[in-house]
């Protein structure tokens, strides 16, 4: 072949090249248009179902907090110190707003809607200023309702039936919780989503949004745009841009959760696609034209295994690797997609994980087992070699294991002072912490992993914060139930110590009452038939119930007096000899049938003489009661230059360690046989403990089961020389 020919045939190879990669550019750039018209098309509509997804989501996180608030305020509702419409409500009203953290205000209404009693968290509250309920719920009923207070924000207005008992309403209980927290998990969407969660009301008005400048006064959201759209999502122009919005309805609040994204951050994506795509064209038909002129089937041969996978990937389909080597750019392209294949395999495995995870958290009720959960669950996720938990509250404390516990600390409070990802190497070990933020978007501590083997990758980052969310809000549900459990065991406290109460008082109080009728119906009904002794018989028993029936009723008084506060004591001089001498006499009657054995020095104390002989008086009793008759009590004293301690030694049934531990508390009494069958309201020894601790005392028991016991009061001494010795210059003599 002649040089020209083989000129004229390389220019012929070079023409057909030149238009094979033409045509293949062009076909191409027509597809690639093609296809990026159809994956603008599938791009918006998956925006609108992610939008329509999240402002469902939302809408039920709000409906759920609102539930939320609905089941706090009926609880609180339920207080019995509620119910009696006393003066302690409004007390009872600041407990409930401390124990909730939810509410501003609580307002408390009677059977015919004037309100009684008002509390507030960040201002004084008067409940003569606040309006009257125009009517009552009914027992089933909850209204919850928005309120736009003049110059304020939004609230969340709950109102409940105040019943008692179940069943009958006599009032209501009115709370108001800021809209800000009931509808939190909007702002929680992070800023650098495209995504805007508002909420607006019927009217349209903005009520939250992360941009305070359009709340209420500052923004209408077109609403009747969206009235005609069956599917509650449209492409809508807003401020001259084109949005894409989406709307959900609250089913507890009058207003509805409202997504708007940019339609060109919906578009981004497939623009980028397409750029790409372009790109990779052009690069792929000028590789594919070189290599069928420089190689041929040779170069072409690896990509066939290459083109598989890729498509197997694009499947979804797990487990897919390429399996072969090829030359140069195949090999590595088969390389970048094995390990694309392998993140994808382990993102998967991680996403899998983390909601199996998330439902272990949920099904915890405990508080102390969710904590275990959560490090269990944050070392497995991560794959961490130590891992522990850190929360807040004081009365909490640290669970986990670290190689390096000293640093836990450091990691934890950054990871809760900036509520971020916070990371520390140090000596070969890396720590990572991420914040526990509750449902009133506080932080509640901080989960802290570590690893010996290398830093904790962005991907670890973002894994461990999604399984912090669904960990702080297990670890902050079982905060919350562990309170209403709490709230619930002393309320039924009160209940069964006020029924204990009422039974005690009337079978206390029946006792000598009937004796008291029945002696002088006797008298009444037989004068003439009973000598002059037999009626001072009567007489005398009538005499001995009626003073039993008074100190029944001076005990329940100064407990009464004690309940409120108000037990006061005018302290001074007494001598401790003459005020012991006195209070044995005075129950003469009582202690007939024992020897009373009294050692008591003469010393003066710093006490008052009516509340030493009550004290004293119920101590004697007390022992009288229980021990059997005919065995001795002892009365004995001594001082150590400072205070004088009297005991009152008995040798009856005893108490055992718990039961001493309890001996001074209002209404109990052992539960020895002994114990069962002597009457008494089981005050004694609580007035005992008010009346010493009036005059600045101390009082105490030792006691053995089956020994007996020593009850002791310790009061200070005014002088240790005897009464009555001359005086000097202010010295004894």
């Amino acid at each position: 072949m002649s040089r020209g020919a083989r000129g004229r045939a390389g220019r012929l190879v070079n023409r057909l090249v030149v238009a094979t990669v033409a045509a293949g550019l062009g076909a191409g750039v027509l597809g690639a248009v093609l296809l990026h018209r159809a994956q603008s098309a599938d791009s918006i509509a998956q925006a609108h179902d992610r939008n329509r997804a999240l402002a469902d989501e939302l809408a039920v996180r709000i409906d759920s907090r609102v539930d939320s608030l609905v089941g706090t305020l009926r609880l609180a509702a339920s207080r019995d110190q509620l119910t009696s419409f006393r003066p302690t409500a409004e007390s009872e009203l600041r407990v409930v707003l401390r124990v909730s953290g939810t509410f501003d205000e609580l307002t408390l209404y009677d059977g015919s809607g004037d309100a009684v009693a008002a509390a507030a968290s960040q201002f004084l509250a008067d409940a003569s200023t606040v309006p009257d309920l125009r009517e009552l719920p009914a027992p089933d009923a909850a209204d919850v309702v928005l309120v736009f207070p003049t110059g304020a924000a939004p609230v969340a207005e709950v109102t409940v039936p105040v019943e008692a008992p179940p069943g009958n309403v006599v009032g209501a209980l009115v709370g108001r919780s800021p809209l800000e927290v009931v509808a939190a998990s909007l702002v929680d969407v992070g800023r650098d989503d495209q995504r805007v969660p508002l909420l607006v009301d019927g009217r349209g008005v903005v009520l939250v949004h992360r941009d305070r400048s359009r709340v209420i006064g500052g923004d209408r959201f077109p609403l009747a745009a969206l009235a005609s759209e069956r599917d509650r999502s449209a492409t809508i122009d807003l401020d001259g841009e084109r949005r894409l919005v989406a709307v959900a309805a609250s089913q507890r609040l009058d207003g509805s959760v409202v997504v708007e994204q940019p339609e060109s951050s919906a578009r981004a994506a497939a623009d980028e696609q397409i750029r790409t795509l372009i790109v990779i064209l052009a690069l792929v038909m000028v590789a594919v034209v070189i290599a069928v002129i420089l190689a041929g089937e040779v170069l072409l041969r690896p990509l066939r295994p290459l083109t598989v996978a890729v498509q197997r990937v694009g499947r979804g389909e797990r487990g897919v690797r390429t399996r072969t080597g090829g030359h140069a750019e195949i090999g590595v392209l088969a390389g970048e997609v094995d390990r694309m294949a392998e993140a994808l395999d382990r993102r998967e495995e991680q996403v899998e994980e983390l909601r199996e995870l998330s439902l272990v958290l949920g099904s915890a009720s405990q508080q102390s087992d969710v904590v275990r959960r959560v490090v269990a669950g944050a070392a497995k996720l991560v794959g961490a070699d130590g891992a522990a938990c850190r929360a807040t509250a004081a009365e909490d404390a640290s669970f986990g294991t670290l190689p390096h516990p000293a640093q836990l600390d450091d990691v934890a409070t950054g990871a809760i002072r900036t509520r971020s990802a916070f990371r520390r190497s140090a000596d070969d070990v890396h720590l990572l912490g991420v914040p526990l933020v509750g449902n009133d978007g506080l932080s509640i501590g901080a989960v802290v992993v570590s690893s010996t083997r290398e830093p904790f990758d962005d991907e670890a980052v973002e894994l461990l914060r999604a399984f912090a969310s669904f960990a702080a809000v297990a670890l902050d549900n079982a905060r919350r139930l562990e309170l209403q459990r709490a709230l619930a065991d002393e309320l039924q406290e009160a209940i069964d110590r006020r029924r204990d109460l009422l039974g005690t008082v009337t079978h206390e109080f029946r006792t000598p009452l009937t004796c008291i009728d029945g002696f002088s119906s006797a008298l009444l009904d037989g004068w003439e038939r009973y000598s002059d002794d037999e009626r001072r018989e009567l007489v005398g028993r009538i005499a001995h119930h009626s003073a039993e029936l008074d100190d029944l009723v001076s005990r329940f008084l100064d407990f009464a007096v004690s309940e409120r506060g108000g037990m006061a004591a005018a302290v001074g001089p007494v001598e401790l000899r003459p005020a012991v001498d006195a209070t044995v006499a005075s129950l003469a009657p009582l202690l007939a049938d024992r020897e009373v054995d009294v050692d008591v020095p003469p010393v003066v104390v710093a006490a008052d003489a009516v509340l030493l002989r009550r004290a004293l008086t119920n101590l004697l009793s007390n022992a009288a009661k229980f021990s059997a008759a005919g065995t001795p009590i002892e009365v004995r004293a001594r001082a150590d230059g400072t205070r004088a301690r009297i005991e009152v030694v008995d040798h009856g049934v005893g108490l055992t360690a718990r039961e001493a531990a309890r001996a001074f508390e209002p209404f109990w009494r052992g539960g020895g046989a002994t114990t069962r069958a002597t009457r008494g309201a089981g005050l004694g020894l609580a007035l005992v403990h008010e009346y010493v601790r009036a005059m600045g005392g101390t009082c105490g028991v030792t006691s053995e089961v089956g020994r007996g016991s020593n009850f002791y009061v310790v009061l200070p001494l005014v002088d240790a020389a005897p009464v009555g010795a001359a005086r000097r210059d202010g010295v004894a003599t």
